[in-house]
């Protein structure tokens, strides 16, 4: 494999997507989102639970499409947060891609450490891209479309999609501010916040919320988590430089455990 100094990281699948759909949209009018990782001091008995839910994902009021989330136990101590997401409607006209993301992560004792995680897009652009852990190295190698670039962890390590499980465990712990290093090009800090109570609009009724919001970086992402559901977020948004990009709103929730 190839080796790279820095390696695009790929935008995440709802982003991907909704750029995918608008650059179709245009042409066709002719006329446009895992021992030794992050640890809080408070290892509170919050534990996750299993489930599967469905996100409407929207720009600018138009329906994208669907996206599918879960979270299961594949072995002891070991849970998978998975994704994928799929055109519906009009924007299967201008866009067939498919994204799914995963990432596998440890949680035991209280802490959370990410195990690995996997990114796929297919259509006409298709990707892939994965990050492994070499904890005791303190290392992880991050690879994308057969390019390989190996990246220095610190404890305050998260991948993409741990870093949402590990902020539910910290709003659940009560904690005001969070900061995370992820991969985006390069090893990065990302700032979290607690940004006080709101009450959500859901498919499954209005539910109170704790907003976290992201302070670092022109593309932002915010999350609405509910206590009533264990912290799963029933609401995601995503802001450029101050305004919505995209939102996914929870449309359905099943328990799985």
């Amino acid at each position: 494999m190839a080796q790279a100094t820095h390696i695009r990281w790929p935008a995440s699948t709802a982003i991907s997507f909704a750029a995918a759909f608008f650059k179709y949209a245009l042409a066709a009018a002719a006329l446009s989102i895992f021992n030794l990782s992050y640890a809080v001091d408070n290892t509170s008995a919050f534990q996750f639970k299993a489930f599967s839910a469905e996100y409407k994902l929207k720009k600018i009021g138009m329906t994208l499409g669907t996206a599918k989330f879960s979270l299961q136990e594949t072995a002891a101590d070991t849970w998978q947060y998975a994704s994928s997401i799929k055109p519906s409607g009009m924007a299967r006209m201008f866009s067939k891609d498919e994204f799914s993301e995963a990432s596998s992560v440890l949680f035991k004792d209280g802490l959370l450490t990410p195990a690995g995680y996997q990114y796929t897009r297919t259509g006409k652009k298709p990707e892939v891209a994965s990050v492994s852990y070499d904890w005791t190295a303190k290392q992880a190698t991050f690879t994308r479309n057969g390019e390989e670039q190996r990246l220095a962890l610190q404890d305050s390590h998260q991948d993409r999609y741990s870093m949402v499980l590990a902020l539910m465990q910290a709003t659940a712990q009560g904690q005001q501010d969070m900061q995370y290093q992820v991969i985006d090009k390069s090893m990065k800090l990302r700032s979290y916040s607690r940004d006080g109570e709101e009450t959500v609009k859901t498919a499954l009724g209005k539910k109170n919320t704790i907003r976290i919001i992201q302070n670092s970086g022109r593309r932002q992402i915010h999350y609405w988590l509910s206590p009533e559901l264990n912290y799963i977020p029933v609401r995601i948004e995503q802001f450029k430089e101050g305004k919505s990009q995209l939102k996914l709103t929870l449309k359905k929730l099943r328990w799985t455990d």
